[in-house]
């Protein structure tokens, strides 16, 4: 609870510092500079509680009790009241006042019960969004991690891909090669047949050249022989016709 309370100025702070280690001549004076600090009323209860607290260790026990009753303002916390219930129960019991002292003591165990509960759905509160936060934190990381998969995949696949292109890019050089070296073997291939049967032909054309030769010649040599058989059946014609005479 005392945990709890300590939410206050650093005056204050420093007081409740010099009260636990007894140099309580210079606690005063910082719990009035935090008051001096702090011109809201309604944020001063945890600085009344730090007076009465000091009031009560120097055995000012209506001081004390004032500030006590000061700091129960409607604005305090929770924290603040029940510690005040707390101090209210031991100052009455040094006053002999049982019956006080025992009202507050059942005020102070309600609050502190009020707190245990609040600091229990508090704890389940964090609990659960601890809970909460691990899902989240699990649901991130599968989020990443399918993320991950997913980039991976269209790594392989644009790898595949760009495997693909390359070996249909080398196919399709290799057969643009072939058939540029289909085009030159027809091309040779044509040139060559032209030039052979070029060559056929003037073969040809010489052969007849030389058979139309040929054949003229026998001609000429024909026409030769029958002029000869024609002049000598004449020759043979008057040798007979002599021979008669």
């Amino acid at each position: 609870l005392a945990q709890g309370t300590r939410i206050r100025t650093l005056p204050s702070e420093l007081g409740d510092l010099y009260r636990e280690q007894g140099a309580m001549d210079k606690v005063y004076p910082l719990m009035q500079l935090a008051l001096e600090r702090q011109p809201k009323e309604e944020k001063r209860a945890p600085i009344y509680l730090a007076l009465g607290e000091y009031f009560l260790a120097a055995h000012q026990l209506d001081s004390a009790d004032l500030y006590f009753r000061k700091a129960m303002m409607p604005t305090a916390s929770i924290y603040t009241i029940a510690q005040c219930h707390r101090n209210r129960y031991r100052l009455q019991k040094e006053l002999g006042r049982p019956k006080e002292a025992l009202r507050h003591l059942e005020q102070f165990s309600a609050y502190a019960d009020s707190i245990s509960a609040m600091t229990r759905e508090a704890s389940i509160r964090k609990v659960d969004a601890f809970y909460n936060y691990q899902r989240m934190q699990k649901q991130v990381a599968e989020a990443q991690l399918n993320a991950a998969k997913s980039r991976n995949l269209n790594y392989l696949m644009c790898l595949v891909a760009l495997a693909v292109i390359f070996a249909l890019s080398l196919i399709f050089l290799q057969w643009k090669r072939r058939v540029k070296e289909a085009k030159w073997l027809a091309y040779k291939r044509e040139q060559t047949l032209q030039s052979t049967l070029e060559a056929e032909r003037r073969r040809y054309e010489t052969e007849k050249t030389n058979i139309e030769s040929e054949l003229r010649r026998l001609q000429t040599t024909n026409q030769q022989l029958n002029q000869n058989a024609s002049e000598m059946h004449t020759a043979l014609l008057r040798l007979r016709k002599n021979e008669l005479d």
